[in-house]
């Protein structure tokens, strides 16, 4: 049975990507798939404060929830990113949680070969930016997927999402997120 971590990194409960991580994990499992939404706004994940232990130890110093989930990030068959854009950018919290990938990358060592069968997806809501800047955005995510040896990515973009319903009311948005989930399947 395939396995996918989803990781909705919004602070705001409710909301767009709450509705885009239970409609992905709900398609997913409907294919048969163990999907499990990791919502980081629920864990403790402390900021990656740059000592470099990770690189000689491959372990983190900080004792909080992020170990298992970069373990499932390396080991699962997917990972799905699904974020809100604030001003450019994923939230705070999400940033801090990509830091902490750091761990991952270690100039020592071989880096890890991504596997093309290992899927990498991308989800991200915004206001009424350029989707071309949302794009930009996204690379951050794909950077995190390829340290955790992702071979394959997919990106959606859902702008004009700004309102907390606006995935909810927009079927077209739906429809991307459900083709989404079928090329993790794939």
């Amino acid at each position: 049975m395939k396995k996918v971590i989803i990781i909705n990194g919004s602070p705001r409960e409710g909301g767009n990507s709450d509705a885009i991580a239970e409609l992905a994990a709900k398609e997913l499992k409907a294919r048969g798939v163990q999907a499990e939404v990791f919502r980081i706004r629920e864990h403790e994940i402390k900021n990656c404060i740059g000592c470099d232990t990770c690189k000689t130890t491959d372990k983190c110093v900080h004792e909080d929830d992020v170990p298992e989930l970069v373990k499932k990030a390396t080991e699962y068959d997917g990972v799905l990113f699904v974020s809100p854009i604030y001003f450019g950018a994923a939230p705070g919290p999400f940033k801090t949680l990509v830091d902490r990938f750091y761990v991952l990358f270690n100039p020592n060592k071989a880096p890890t070969k991504p596997c093309e069968k290992r899927k990498c997806g991308v989800v991200l809501t915004y206001g009424n930016m350029p989707d071309a800047e949302a794009e930009k955005a996204a690379r951050l995510f794909g950077l995190c997927g390829s340290v955790a040896g992702l071979g394959s990515s997919m990106t959606v973009l859902c702008g004009r999402a700004r309102e907390k319903e606006a995935f909810a009311n927009n079927p077209a948005n739906q429809e991307k997120v459900k083709e989404l989930t079928d090329w993790i399947v794939e």
